[in-house]
């Protein structure tokens, strides 16, 4: 097996821990043990199947603990690649486990034994066993036809790991966690910067300034060569103390112009701005930390590892959950500029190739 990223690709198995028995006789608490049993298993046989194509994975088990849900199922439940789950009992710690699950889009395989059909995830991944016997939660793993669950998980990670749900549809099709983290990234942006240069003075005392420009951004990760391009068109080549133009990596540094504008308000007492002649521009490098997203994360790594299987399906869906990220990050912080009525209209969003072509040489 391959390890993708550099880490193991992790399986978080949820059930009820009860040590009464089932309608087969086999205590609930050997469930989760006979499903880690089972799915080790059939990931051994995936990886002979499709050799250097099924990530290298660990299958953790809960800790065996009646009562509330102990405090280190959580760490599992959030960094989980997948899990699987028995809700043959109907727990009403597994419901909550499964909603934190839900909330962070992380794919789930529901095993039951037929009475818990009408769940409010059946257009996901439910598996009606004949029992929790080993033989039988292996059998409903591969499926009746191949690709089973649980190879559909591991051979295409992307796309299930991108599955909507209600709650990423309500939320520009990305999970709860990760549009809390888009909006901590927007307000903190805009609290301290955005709404310094806005609201406290700025363009009274620069008047010959017009607008503070957002560069957005084609991908979380096109940041940097973004910020390269309107460098080699709108900046200044910097200079090293003999007077010669400095170089790094073969290419010509150049930086836009900058200025300093100094508010006894600000808690440095002063803001540093950058400018393409009567604007000033804001890079958005904050949108570059977007990328410790689980989802992203395991899409980059994946299309990274596994460049035979590069299906274009999967490759407009990781694509489509970037421009979700982007398109959030930047409708909430238009949100908060919109509520300054005296300076909307000092405030913009445009890409690089807009800018260039509204501010380019020769185009004014």
């Amino acid at each position: 097996m391959a390890i993708i990223g550099g880490k193991p690709f992790r399986i978080f198995i949820i059930g009820p821990m009860h040590r009464r028995p089932d309608a087969t006789g086999l205590h609930y608490e050997d469930h989760t043990s006979n499903i880690k049993l089972a799915a080790e298993t059939v990931i051994a046989e995936l990886d002979s199947l499709y050799t250097g194509q099924i990530p290298f994975c660990e299958v953790i088990a809960p800790p065996d603990t009646l009562g509330d849900i102990v405090r280190n199922v959580f760490p599992h439940l959030f960094h989980c690649d997948i899990a699987i789950a028995d809700i043959s009992s109907g727990s009403p710690n597994v419901y909550y486990e499964l909603a934190i699950l839900h909330s962070l889009g992380v794919p789930v395989i529901l095993l039951t034994e037929g009475q818990y059909k009408d769940f409010y995830m059946v257009r996901t991944n439910v598996v009606d066993l004949a029992s929790f016997s080993v033989e039988d939660i292996a059998a409903g793993l591969r499926g009746r036809k191949p690709p089973g669950h649980l190879e559909q998980c591991l051979r295409t990670p992307i796309k299930e790991g991108l599955r909507s749900n209600p709650i990423s549809d309500h939320l520009n099709r990305i999970p709860l966690v990760h549009y809390s983290a888009v909006s901590g990234i927007a307000t903190g942006q805009y609290y301290n910067f955005i709404s310094w240069v806005l609201r406290k003075g700025f363009f009274r005392a620069h008047p010959e300034y017009k607008k503070l420009v957002l560069v957005r951004p084609t991908s979380v990760l096109s940041v940097d060569d973004d910020i390269v391009r309107l460098e080699d068109v709108f900046g200044e080549i910097v200079l090293e103390r003999d007077g010669s133009p400095k170089v790094r990596d073969g290419r010509v540094v150049k930086e836009l112009p900058t200025m300093t504008h100094y508010n006894a308000d600000h808690p440095r007492d002063k803001i540093f701005v950058r400018k393409i002649g009567d604007i000033l521009i804001d890079y958005p490098t904050p949108i570059s930390s977007l990328k410790i997203s689980r989802q992203f994360a395991a899409a980059a790594d994946y299309f990274k590892e596994n460049s035979i299987l590069d299906e274009p399906s999967f490759k407009a869906e990781a694509i489509a959950y970037e421009r979700s990220l982007i398109e959030t990050y930047i409708a909430l912080l238009s949100r908060l500029v919109e509520t300054l009525a005296d300076v909307p209209n000092k405030f913009d969003v445009k890409t690089v190739d807009e800018i260039i072509a509204q501010y380019g040489p020769g185009e004014r």
